[in-house]
């Protein structure tokens, strides 16, 4: 299990943004700080924005599943913004697209598919 440190919806008390290590998780001093295993934080994360996106992509508009659905980073992590503000896997940095929209958001990409684990 893989432990990171998320800021917590004040209403829900839901993961709304993944820390990259706990550094930065302080330094942003956030009122709502926890640590939650990685997996869960990105599923509650995805959930939320599935519910925002009422089950549409938020690019072409097509109808998608939420196990079907991918979730895509406006601002990559790792890439930085004019104020040098890196992506992050939040509610606020990310969108739920359908798997056409995300393979023309990453062309250089290869599809892969990878099975569940039960």
């Amino acid at each position: 299990m893989d432990l990171v440190w998320v800021e917590l919806d004040p209403v829900s008390r839901a993961p709304i943004r993944i820390f990259k290590n706990h550094k930065t998780a302080f330094a942003a001093q956030i009122e709502l700080l926890a640590e939650r295993d990685y997996g869960t934080a990105v599923r509650s994360i995805r959930h939320q924005l599935f519910v925002q996106a009422r089950g549409y992509c938020n690019l072409c508009a097509g109808i998608v599943t939420e196990v079907g659905c991918h979730m895509h980073e406006r601002l990559h992590r790792g890439r930085f913004d004019a104020d040098g503000h890196s992506g992050e896997i939040s509610v606020a940095n990310s969108i739920i697209i359908c798997a056409k929209c995300h393979l023309l958001e990453h062309p250089e990409r290869e599809i892969k598919f990878t099975r569940r684990q039960s």
